[in-house]
């Protein structure tokens, strides 16, 4: 299978996939869309997830990754169930660039809205998680241990040095659409003031991070609404405890769902509820105690994860721009801008 795959014979690839090695007899297959991975629901059974490999990540790496989710599965955190294959494995690769993984599909359940004890619980399943895998001593840890953490050094990764890009995008801002540029012309110079002022790395709380949970990655029972799983977990990565901790609390700390489709407002328009940080602080130290250290550094790591999230969107914006869709560059930068960092160290 090369990677111009069509969707409609992907679809038959992971029917026949699922015939073969999972024994699964039907054909009732849905597509749920694509962002960096196919997804697919499977007769309301399974959820499949079609990820290419190679490019953003090493197979040993995505493979390290499925397998710590089945562990953390079997250790009874609320993760999605991973099905393996008849042969006890836990992924099927697709010609040379693909790989399937099977997860139990969780009925009637919807994303964080916010309802009471929403925030509670997702604060204490990411205390629970962290506590577990600080304990864990397989070899799937020490694979995600060797390699650099993505939020280490990315905006070095380039042909110039990040701040050589960032005069580059300044002189290039007119190529990308009007919402876009708006927002850049604001940014860059603040990413350039963060990028001068990158705080030195010291020794903090280290350990396997989700890197990625917020509200669209939390998956809560529509009747009971008890948390049923924390998902996608493939940005996995080790680092520092703060970046989870504090990413998490400033998504779930503002009014998410406006943020997502109101492009045009400023960000001053979307502040945090500092009584929903506090809480989820508050919630996760029940389970994990927090130090003061922990607290001091939460904005800190941020900047650095934001910093090299930002070098990678920009790059897509100036190097892919006739590739991507610039309203969902945006609406990332926007989620991930300097910005909103500095309105949180403020309240903090």
């Amino acid at each position: 299978m090369d990677t111009n795959i069509t969707p409609d014979t992907l679809q038959q690839l992971v029917i026949q996939t699922l015939k073969d090695k999972y024994d699964y007899c039907g054909d009732d297959i849905k597509s749920l869309g694509k962002s960096l991975n196919f997804t697919f629901n499977v007769d309301d059974t399974y959820f499949v997830k079609v990820t290419k490999i190679g490019e953003l990540q090493s197979e040993d790496l995505y493979a390290a990754k499925v397998a710590l989710v089945n562990i953390m599965c079997r250790n009874g955190l609320q993760v999605s169930n991973l099905i393996q294959t008849k042969e006890c494995k836990n992924y099927i690769k697709i010609g040379t660039s693909y790989a399937l993984e099977v997860h139990s599909w969780i009925p009637n359940v919807e994303i964080y809205t916010g309802r009471p004890g929403q925030l509670e619980q997702a604060a204490k399943a990411m205390a629970e998680c962290h506590k577990s895998l600080d304990h864990l001593q397989i070899d799937e840890i020490s694979t995600l241990k060797s390699i650099p953490s993505v939020f280490r050094g990315i905006t070095e990764m380039g042909e110039k040095t990040f701040l050589e890009e960032l005069t580059e995008y300044e002189r290039r801002v007119n190529e990308v659409s009007p919402r876009l540029r708006l927002h850049l012309l604001r940014t860059i110079p603040l990413l350039r003031e963060a990028y001068l002022k990158t705080p030195n790395q010291c020794d903090l709380d280290r350990g396997i991070i989700h890197a990625d949970l917020h509200d669209l990655q939390m998956m809560f029972d529509t009747k009971t609404g008890d948390l049923k799983a924390l998902i996608d977990w493939e940005g996995a990565c080790y680092d520092t405890r703060v970046i989870d901790i504090g990413y998490t609390a400033e998504r779930l700390s503002m009014d998410s769902k406006r943020l997502y489709a109101d492009l045009d407002s400023p960000l001053q328009n979307f502040p945090h509820n500092l009584q929903k940080v506090d809480l989820f602080l508050k919630e996760y130290d029940k389970i994990r105690p927090l130090t003061s250290m922990h607290r001091q550094r939460i904005v800190d790591q941020l900047v650095l994860k934001y910093l090299n999230s930002n070098a990678r969107l920009l790059r897509k914006v100036f190097y892919n721009g006739s590739s991507i869709n610039q309203d969902n560059i945006l609406l990332s930068l926007r989620i991930l801008s300097p910005e909103r960092l500095e309105d949180l160290r403020e309240q903090l």
